[in-house]
């Protein structure tokens, strides 16, 4: 793990005059939980990444982007980053195309797309439509049908989750 995102806090604490006590007072965490997510080893929920960056005085996207640096392969961050370009303006998700796409190469739709792949073809709309996640089981088997790495597959994913300002940010780190 680089610790980009632990670095980064740190400095702006100190830059601000700020503790992590204070931190996590100002979050209303304990200072214990709030050191965690500083170092990656607990996630940050949507609204104290808010709060902190109110307090830090730096833009959402920018903590987010060095979130990404720490989990994400440089490889899948800049693979996520032109695809977002790619499919800037679309209405449908990526993960959604890249699907479509698969089962274009391979004449199929979803049902016999879910029989090659062997797994339930419910899940498997409920995945292709954004309202569950892809799970462990689903990634080993795209990535055995289509010969696609799991890079590739989670690039659609992160592409998905993240604006093009964090993916930039998490690019340039």
């Amino acid at each position: 793990m680089n610790n980009i995102f632990f670095t980064k806090i740190t400095e702006l604490l100190e830059t601000k005059g700020i503790s992590t006590y204070k931190l996590g007072q100002i979050c209303g965490y304990s200072h214990g939980a709030i050191i965690q997510m500083i170092k990656g080893s607990r996630s940050i929920p949507e609204h104290i990444l808010n709060k902190i960056s109110v307090t830090l005085e730096v833009p959402d996207y920018k903590l987010k982007g060095w979130i990404l640096a720490d989990k994400y392969s440089r490889d899948v961050l800049e693979r996520a980053l032109h695809l977002k370009q790619e499919y800037a303006g679309q209405d449908k998700l990526i993960f959604t195309a890249k699907i479509h796409e698969l089962m274009e190469q391979h004449n199929l739709t979803i049902n016999p797309f879910a029989k090659a792949i062997g797994y339930n073809q419910g899940w498997l709309s409920q995945v292709v439509l954004g309202k569950e996640p892809v799970s462990k089981k689903l990634m080993d088997k795209l990535c055995a049908f289509s010969s696609l790495s799991e890079e590739e597959i989670i690039s659609w994913i992160v592409a998905d989750k993240y604006s093009v300002e964090a993916l930039r940010t998490a690019v340039g780190c």
